[in-house]
């Protein structure tokens, strides 16, 4: 399992990542696209539950993040029963943390929306989906954990079952569940909501019957336990809880711009779904790249190799901007035919056209930032990983206030926040990366 920096190895992990991304977003580009043929109300309801559903989901991705850059550090060292204990510890973990975030959601989700939006009927929409939404935390916890254990192995592939078996549920109950066809009652918003939670347990189910068919548990001794290894757990979370806090930073800034949002409009919040669904397309090869780099530097590490990783790094940025670059062609080629895809309302379409220039440019700085980002998660310092996270943050929510909430200025102006989250989080991990300091830090992990 010892990686080696080369286009096809780095090829072989990430390829099979992109297509596990890939096919959720065109489950959530469904989804925008029914919710967008129903009305402009409708994806401003849809858009801003996604954003605070992505929030809750943001601690598993934390920890789960964690646990990757644990699990393959133990695989660059060749360390098989270490692996399994970490996964079987992180499964418990996972159960007890989502099961904790349902209830605190439960009861602050109403809260929040009511503070922060404007419109009555929208935040009672948004309450009453992420009633139903937030139950797939238990599912999409699991999902996370078990493609940490497949990334970090590189058994990349099996994750795209996974997604499969996501996104066809999900497809199916979306036609069926929001518009009442097939006999199925019409749930209109909240049919999104059962569409999704049934698209994830239907995913979970698959990876693990993978697991259990591919003997795993007899190979790594990988096996779910609802009991905490104190040990282990503390491990987990020196490295997990930062990244955790990193991306409920990053995730509730989005939550805060989303509700900056809404203040200019129905509209503009609707526009801004359709931006979301547009940036995490691109995202995925951009994130497929990242997650990569981060499993391929921890796993260099843990084989002794730490002076490699900046080899590493030169070479994604290559291949994650190359692909950044002939993406963002395509779409500056035909913004009007892209943008039709997403909803048929004319208007929406020609506001959306400045806006969907500045997110499609902003995704060559992403390539760049995910890539450096994601390398500095995989030393295992990932105290530093808060430290970028507050800078970008703090630069980003302050240009929002100035630019969304005080001046009220065109949408695209407000996108163009990208620009300034990107461009600072690229600068503050190469300096970082490049000047080394994370080396001696980061063989504590072992």
């Amino acid at each position: 399992m010892k990686v080696t920096i080369t286009n096809r190895q780095i090829l072989k992990i990430a390829g099979p990542i992109a297509i596990a991304l890939l096919i959720p977003q065109v489950s959530f580009f469904v989804n925008t696209a029914f919710m967008g043929h129903m009305g402009s109300r409708e994806l401003a309801i849809i858009g801003i539950s996604s954003i605070y559903y992505l929030v809750l989901s943001g601690v598993g991705m934390g920890l789960n993040n964690g646990m990757q850059v644990l699990l393959s550090r133990k695989a660059g060292a060749m360390d098989y029963e270490g692996m399994g204990k970490l996964f079987s510890n992180g499964w418990a973990i996972n159960i007890f943390t989502a099961a904790l975030l349902i209830g605190l959601s439960y009861l602050l989700a109403p809260i929040i929306l009511s503070a922060g939006l404007h419109d009555p009927e929208i935040r009672s929409a948004a309450a009453e989906y992420l009633s139903i939404r937030s139950w797939g935390l238990l599912f999409l916890f699991q999902v996370q954990l078990t493609n940490s254990l497949y990334i970090s192995t590189q058994h990349t592939k099996y994750m795209i079952a996974g997604s499969l078996a996501a996104m066809i549920c999900n497809v199916f109950f979306d036609y069926t569940m929001i518009f009442g066809n097939m006999g199925f009652p019409a749930f209109g918003v909240n049919g999104a909501a059962y569409a999704s939670l049934i698209g994830e347990g239907a995913s979970v189910c698959i990876l693990y019957g993978i697991l259990f068919i591919k003997k795993f548990p007899e190979r790594y001794g990988c096996k779910p336990t609802l009991r905490l290894n104190i040990a282990l757990t503390q491990q987990t979370f020196k490295v997990s809880l930062p990244l955790v806090i990193q991306y409920c930073f990053s995730l509730g800034s989005w939550l805060i711009f989303y509700i900056f949002i809404e203040h200019l409009g129905e509209e503009s919040l609707a526009i801004s779904q359709v931006m979301r669904s547009i940036f995490g397309m691109f995202g995925i090869f951009m994130w497929a790249f990242g997650y990569t780099t981060n499993t391929m530097v921890s796993n260099l590490i843990g084989q002794g190799m730490p002076n490699r990783v900046t080899l590493l790094v030169k070479k994604m940025w290559k291949l994650s901007f190359g692909c950044a670059a002939f993406l963002c062609v395509w779409v500056l080629l035909f913004p009007y035919a892209f943008l039709g895809l997403f909803t048929n309302q004319t208007h929406l379409i020609a506001d959306a056209i400045p806006s969907l220039y500045i997110v499609t440019l902003a995704t060559l700085i992403m390539s760049l930032a995910a890539v450096a980002f994601n390398a500095v998660t995989g030393t295992g310092v990932t105290t530093i990983n808060v430290v970028i996270e507050g800078i970008c943050i703090t630069a980003y929510l302050c240009y929002n206030y100035f630019i969304v909430h005080k001046m009220r200025m065109p949408l695209a102006y407000a996108w163009a926040s990208e620009w300034v989250y990107w461009s600072i989080l690229l600068i503050a991990s190469t300096i970082y990366l490049f000047s080394g300091r994370w080396k001696s830090r980061s063989k504590q992990l072992l």
